[in-house]
C-alpha cells in the first residue's frame, strides 16, 4: 500500500520541479541574448499577434478601429522597439496586461490559449529587454 503512494508522490514532485526549471530556462534564455536578438524576438512575437488577427476580427471592444489601425499600431510598436522608446515599450506592456487590447482581442476572437503562450514569452522578453 505504501509503495504506490511513494511513486505518485515522486511523480508529482518531478512534475513541479520540471515546470519550475522550464520557467527558469525560458527566462535564462532571453537574458543571454544581445540587444539585436531581443529586438528580433519581440518583432517575431508581434508578428505572432498580427498573424492571429485579420480584417474579419472583432475590434468592437478595443481601441483599434479595424485591422488597418491594428496593423499600424503594431508597426508603431516595432518602431518604438527600434528607437528604444521607453514610453512606447510601456504601452506595449499594457497591451499584454489582463485588461490590455491584445488580451481583449484574443478573448473576443477565440485565441485565448495562444495569447497566454505569447504573453508568457512577451513578459520574459520584456524583462530581458528593459534590463539590457
Amino acid at each position: 500500500m505504501g509503495f504506490p503512494w511513494l511513486i505518485v508522490a515522486l511523480s508529482i514532485g518531478f512534475i513541479f520541479v520540471f515546470i519550475q526549471n522550464k520557467k527558469q530556462l525560458h527566462s535564462a534564455f532571453y537574458k543571454d541574448l544581445n540587444l539585436t536578438q531581443l529586438e528580433n524576438e519581440l518583432f517575431k512575437l508581434l508578428d505572432d499577434i498580427l498573424d492571429k488577427v485579420d480584417p474579419t476580427s472583432d475590434f468592437s471592444n478595443v481601441d483599434f478601429e479595424n485591422f488597418e489601425a491594428f496593423d499600424k499600431e503594431i508597426a508603431n510598436y516595432k518602431a518604438g522597439i527600434i528607437d528604444n522608446n521607453a514610453l512606447r515599450i510601456d504601452f506595449l506592456k499594457d497591451e499584454f496586461s489582463p485588461t490590455g487590447g491584445f488580451k481583449i482581442l484574443s478573448d473576443d476572437n477565440g485565441w485565448q490559449k495562444e495569447f497566454q503562450a505569447i504573453s508568457k514569452r512577451f513578459f520574459n522578453l520584456y524583462d530581458a529587454f528593459i534590463n539590457y
